[in-house]
């Protein structure tokens, strides 16, 4: 579901911060990393034609819970994860096939600035655009905006590193 893809996109930056053999990595530590997602909702993030398929009492309740993350302001969460070499050498690898309906497009990619367009298709399609900053080698800050169709998510990360040891974190 969108809102899962969301959540993880804190994770997510983490596997976008190195590029192909076209384009330079960030210059960032490899490890344990912390990352920090505020996310902002406007205008409704479900396509109306899937809304549209959904039986009437489960529509009221989604309608009513996007409604209520709009009234509520934005939502914060925090989540460590580990950057590896591999990560770093394929950074749009979709491991678990979840976004088998997105493309992803470099823009830019520097040792300090990289961007990225994003476009999915099928039932929830959407586009982004994330910009993500290497501040130091251990300090990074990200924006993604994502569009879809509906409504307006935008998700401020900042991450920094921890350590060169990930412990049992994946």
């Amino acid at each position: 579901m969108m809102t899962q893809r969301i959540t993880t996109a804190s994770g997510a930056i983490l596997m976008l911060l190195s590029l192909s053999a076209h384009a330079e990595p960030l210059d960032i530590k490899l490890g344990l990393w912390e990352s920090t997602s505020t996310t902002n909702t406007s205008g409704m993030t479900m396509p109306i034609d899937v809304l549209n398929n959904l039986p009437a009492e489960r529509r009221a309740r989604i309608e009513a819970s996007m409604k209520a993350r709009q009234i509520h302001g934005p939502k914060s969460s925090t989540e460590k994860s580990c950057m590896t070499k591999e990560d770093l050498n394929k950074p749009f690898e979709d491991k678990d096939g979840a976004d088998k309906n997105c493309t992803s497009t470099i823009v830019t990619a520097t040792r300090t600035h990289a961007e990225y367009r994003i476009e999915c298709t099928g039932p929830e399609a959407h586009n982004a655009v994330m910009k993500v900053e290497a501040i130091s080698r251990e300090s990074l800050k990200a924006t993604m905006v994502m569009n879809t169709g509906t409504g307006t998510v935008t998700n401020e990360i900042t991450s920094k590193w921890i350590s060169a040891d990930c412990g049992n974190v994946q």
